[in-house]
């Protein structure tokens, strides 16, 4: 901006000396010293729309250059990135008429092995520029494979993260990323509050027979996408398994119906994220599409079927009528009831091979989780094992498990993992069974201390391969029950 404003004053002052060079002139002159100040100003004026130019390329070049860090393939990733960004984000309004994504920011941070960072960018549909540390580094970083949603300079944003291990394959971590983040942006900005209600918890052991009646319904959304002269037979068919489970779980219906809206969107969201474009037509996306989609694989919990079921829900609606997302949150309608509303259910018998199949994937499931809950288990047995109580509710640090259950009276996770921050000190959680705990302000992560640990002078250290506490100060204190609860509020 300095060199701007010193270009103005420079062509002011041209303008003026012109001007009075213009005024002493003799009379005799004047028309000629009236001519040469035109020439002079017209001189002047483009020498001003140069110096802009000049100086609006250089602003532009500043804003979309990649500084290099220390790690090339970072940086390479970083670019990949931005890539998929710039091809796809300017479209996402072909998706959904009210997605603007050219107004976002994606904060992209390179953490080292201490899950610190050590570079980040800023990336969005102009450009891709790296950040000083002083710009970044009051920014709650999310951990790999999370994700935080921030505003920045003004902009709605999204924070994510890569690692090391994420620069073994480059085009596929950076690909997988683009998407995480569109499929996120969704949640963050365009659903709102839905007004639906319900939870992912389901009672443990798991059922077989709701399983087999929603993977019924997907592989018949699966046909009807996939053979057009089929789709009425196929969609009747999902209309039948669709209230056949809606009928005899209702308590299920109830629980998943927010999470079937909502993951369902946004992973239909996620799919077109990496077709769309400024050449995308409709046989594109769908031959697109039916190439990323997979659903012969597990599904043993209601909400990992929601994602799938969803987006082929949304594709078809694309095809059934193309404006019904009109207030389509509002309506609190799932997809497949908006889909099937005006279908009449068609009987089809049970595929034996599908509940063969079903049937031995949730046997064995329910034996792994039961395996994965012995610390949970202990607990109610030997009141003289301690809890850690982490109480997470401000942390913008994501979690992962292998699915959240209804055990005994608590609401438990089967192998919880998640990385908190507590002022300059870290907690790690690898694959860990947790139970939850909620009350009217707060969260909690609560975590059986069943392995060797010690706590001196208020301070709490553990170390194995399950849990890392890494000098963290707590509150001790005794429940109800007499359990010693050593509790900690993290920040990030």
């Amino acid at each position: 901006m300095k060199s701007k404003k010193t270009i103005l004053i420079a062509s002011v002052a041209a303008l003026v000396l012109a001007f009075t060079a213009c005024q002493n002139q003799p009379k005799t002159d004047q028309k000629a010293a009236e001519s040469k100040t035109d020439i002079k100003q017209v001189q002047t004026k483009d020498e001003i729309k140069d110096n802009a130019k000049e100086e609006k390329d250089i602003q532009d070049k500043k804003e979309n250059e990649v500084v290099k860090s220390d790690n090339p393939k970072a940086s390479e990733f970083a670019e990949k990135v931005f890539e998929k960004v710039k091809n796809h984000w300017p479209h996402m309004n072909k998706i959904w008429p009210t997605y603007d994504y050219t107004k976002h920011n994606l904060i992209l941070f390179h953490l080292d092995e201490n899950g610190e960072p050590t570079d980040a960018w800023k990336i969005n549909v102009k450009g891709i520029n790296k950040l000083q540390a002083s710009e970044y580094d009051k920014i709650d970083y999310p951990q790999v494979d999370g994700y935080s949603n921030l505003d920045y300079q003004g902009s709605k944003s999204i924070a994510m993260s890569f690692d090391e291990e994420s620069l073994k394959d480059v085009d596929k971590s950076a690909n997988t990323l683009h998407v995480t983040a569109s499929h996120e942006l969704v949640h963050f900005y365009y659903q709102g509050k839905l007004e639906v209600g319900g939870t992912r918890t389901q009672p443990y052991p798991v059922e077989k027979t709701p399983r087999q009646y929603r993977y019924m319904v997907m592989k018949n959304l699966e046909d009807a996408y996939k053979n057009p002269k089929n789709k009425e037979k196929a969609l009747a068919q999902a209309k039948y398994w669709y209230e056949k489970w809606k009928t005899e779980f209702p308590n299920e219906y109830n629980d998943i119906r927010s999470t079937d809206i909502a993951e369902g969107t946004a992973k239909y969201t996620e799919y077109l994220s990496e077709i769309v474009n400024d050449k995308t037509g409709k046989e594109d996306v769908k031959k697109a599409v039916l190439k990323l989609i997979n659903i012969d694989r597990e599904f043993l919990s209601a909400d990992s079927e929601s994602y799938e079921m969803g987006a082929f829900s949304a594709l078809l609606l694309d095809e059934q009528n193309p404006n019904w997302k009109n207030n389509f949150y509002e309506s609190n309608t799932t997809l497949e009831e908006l889909l099937l509303k005006d279908v009449k259910a068609v009987e089809e018998k049970m595929n034996p091979e599908i509940e063969k199949k079903i049937n031995e994937n949730i046997e064995s499931f329910n034996v792994d989780v039961k395996k994965n809950l012995e610390n949970i288990t202990k607990v109610y047995e030997d009141k003289n094992i301690p809890y850690l109580k982490i109480d997470k509710s401000e942390s913008t640090a994501s979690f992962s498990s292998e699915g959240v259950f209804k055990y005994k009276d608590h609401e438990v996770a089967s192998k919880y993992s998640a990385a908190f921050g507590v002022k300059d000190k870290t907690i790690k959680i690898n694959k860990l069974s947790s139970i939850e705990e909620f009350d009217d302000t707060n969260e909690y992560v609560i975590i059986p201390l069943t392995m060797e640990h010690s706590v001196k002078n208020g301070v709490l250290t553990v170390k194995s391969n399950e849990l890392e506490v890494n000098g963290v100060e707590v509150k001790t204190e005794k429940d109800s029950e007499g359990r010693t609860i050593y509790s900690v509020k993290v920040d990030k």
